[in-house]
């Protein structure tokens, strides 16, 4: 795990996935992810890192997004802008999750796709049963939904 350590307190951003802050993950990604964790100290900002898509979660504490307060056990999905920064209003612990836009997605019922041709495909393979059975759960079947 890759650290970097502010120089303006002793907390710590610690960057899981991804690059941020001159330092990059060993992790091996497929497409530009970002996941980063932070502890701030009350009054602390803190300016995120630049990505296509980013939310952030706030795992304790409250920050502050351009003053829009977000407390603790809740989730701001980030305006598309460069230069976003937080604030925390009391000592917080957050994580930065985001990456690349993977696009527009489709969604059916429990199949999602980038394709609406591959989702058909899955809606017939599901209803000829050729899904794999679930370990442990092999007798119960739900069918696909049907609107009589």
């Amino acid at each position: 795990m890759a650290k970097w350590t502010t120089r303006l307190t002793e907390r710590e951003v610690r960057v899981l996935v991804g690059s941020a802050y001159g330092v990059s993950s060993p992790v091996k990604t497929f497409f530009e992810t970002l996941y980063i964790e932070a502890d701030l100290s009350a009054g602390q900002m803190l300016v995120l890192p630049n990505a296509d898509e980013r939310g952030i979660y706030v795992a304790s504490g409250e920050v502050c997004i351009a003053e829009m307060p977000v407390k603790a056990h809740q989730m701001a999905i980030l305006a598309d802008r460069k230069e976003v920064s937080i604030t925390a209003n009391s000592a917080a612990r957050i994580a930065l999750i985001g990456g690349q836009g993977i696009g527009k997605r489709y969604m059916e019922w429990n199949f999602v796709s980038s394709r609406k041709e591959r989702i058909e495909q899955a809606k017939q393979d599901w209803q000829q049963r050729r899904f794999a059975k679930v370990p442990g759960d092999e007798e119960e079947f739900i069918p696909y939904p049907t609107v009589d």
